[in-house]
């Protein structure tokens, strides 16, 4: 069985807040596992959900 994490784990592993990552949850873009009050993330899911959110490098364009 994964370590899951908590919420605050999450944040700090993805350089975010905590309430962007509850965000995210409750959005449906990051997978999560409620078995009591807090939610357990799968770090697999986290690393989805943080790869999905880069920013890719626009094309720069050549000067003639």
């Amino acid at each position: 069985m994964p370590n899951f994490l908590t919420t605050k784990e999450a944040a700090a592993a993805a350089n975010c807040s905590e309430l962007t990552i509850k965000r995210a949850i409750q959005s449906g873009q990051l997978r999560a596992y409620r078995p009591g009050r807090g939610y357990s993330i799968d770090p697999v899911d986290l690393e989805n959900y943080v790869r999905s959110k880069r920013v890719k490098p626009a094309k720069q364009k050549v000067a003639n």
